[in-house]
C-alpha cells in the first residue's frame, strides 16, 4: 500500500513536465510504468503492434516478478485496443505463511495516449493462481479469478 502511494505521488509529479515537453514527432518504444496492484514495469515496443513489458512488485509481503506480451488489435486516433498474456512467480511471507507460487492471466484492455510521453492502460481478463506452502509443499492452494489492472506510463 505505501509503495503504491509513493508511485502515484512520483507520477503526479512528472505529469506537468511531460505535458509541458511533449512533441508530436515522437516514437513510442521504451516507457516505465506504475501500477494498481503495486507494479513497477519496463515496456518495449518491438513492433508497431507487439510489446513485451517486465513487471516488478511487492505489496504487504507478498512479492511478484514476471512479464506480459501485448499484441495491438486496432489502433484509433489516441487509442489502442489490446490482448495479451501475462506470466508471474510470486513468493511471500504474510499471515505468518512463507511460500511460493505462479500466476498467469489472459487480457484485453485499452491504453490511452494523454500525448506521446504519457498513457493510461486499463485491462482485465481470467487469471489463474497457485501456490505453495514453503514447509509443507503437500499445502498448497490454486483458483481462477477476474484480474484487472490500471497503469500508469511514461515514455521515452
Amino acid at each position: 500500500m505505501k509503495l503504491r502511494n509513493i508511485l502515484y505521488v512520483i507520477f503526479a509529479v512528472f505529469v506537468p513536465y511531460l505535458s509541458a515537453n511533449s512533441q508530436e514527432s515522437i516514437s513510442r518504444r521504451y516507457s516505465v510504468g506504475f501500477s494498481n496492484p503495486c507494479y513497477l514495469s519496463l515496456k518495449y515496443d518491438i513492433t508497431d503492434v507487439f510489446s513485451a513489458e517486465a513487471r516488478i512488485g511487492s505489496q504487504e509481503g507478498i512479492n511478484v516478478i514476471g512479464g506480459r506480451a501485448y499484441d495491438i488489435l486496432k489502433k484509433f486516433n489516441k487509442t489502442d485496443l489490446f490482448a495479451g498474456v501475462d506470466a508471474y512467480y510470486t513468493f511471500f511471507n504474510s499471515n505468518g505463511v512463507n511460500g511460493w507460487g505462479y500466476a498467469f492471466s489472459l487480457l484485453i484492455g485499452v491504453e490511452f495516449h494523454i500525448n506521446d510521453k504519457l498513457s493510461v492502460a486499463l485491462d482485465l481478463g481470467p487469471g489463474f493462481t497457485k501456490v505453495f506452502d514453503s514447509s509443507d509443499m503437500s499445502l498448497s492452494d490454486e483458483g481462477w479469478g477476474i484480474v484487472d489492472d490500471i497503469t500508469f506510463r511514461v515514455y521515452f
